[in-house]
């Protein structure tokens, strides 16, 4: 994408858009990390992310989290090793680099992610509660 360069107003990449979009309507859960909750954001547009926290110079990326609000994206405010679940859109992300930390931090929330991931997949409750809805979002 060009969200470097365009910020809220970025565009997404067609294959990027395509692959987001099908696991989506195909209800298969997917895993954003770091600043990629932002391609769910302006793909998806009403989904859960979590793009860390927006306090103290340990989150200097934190500007992102209001352009995902401008992209119709609710923002939970999580800390390196958490995770956010978009149970409706069975979207996970978690802040990653969005941190300052150390690798051990890092690679600490990561491995949260994909630990709840496959938790979530092993007792069968990565059903969405109804058919996920078409977006009309600008990509």
């Amino acid at each position: 994408s060009d969200y470097a360069i365009k910020g809220a107003d970025c565009n997404v990449i067609p294959e990027v858009v395509k692959v987001i979009q099908e696991f989506h309507n195909a209800k298969k859960p997917q895993g954003f990390l770091c600043i990629s909750p932002i391609l769910a954001a302006r793909v998806l547009c009403t989904v859960k992310i979590t793009l860390g926290k927006n306090s103290c110079d340990k989150w200097p990326h934190r500007g992102a989290i209001e352009d995902a609000k401008k992209m119709g994206a609710t923002v939970e405010l999580r800390n390196w090793d958490e995770v956010s679940f978009d149970e409706e859109n069975l979207i996970f992300s978690s802040p990653a680099y969005m941190y300052d930390g150390q690798y051990h931090e890092i690679d600490d929330g990561i491995g949260h992610m994909v630990k709840y991931m496959l938790v979530m997949l092993r007792k069968g409750k990565l059903k969405p509660k109804e058919k996920c809805a078409p977006r009309d979002c600008k990509h």
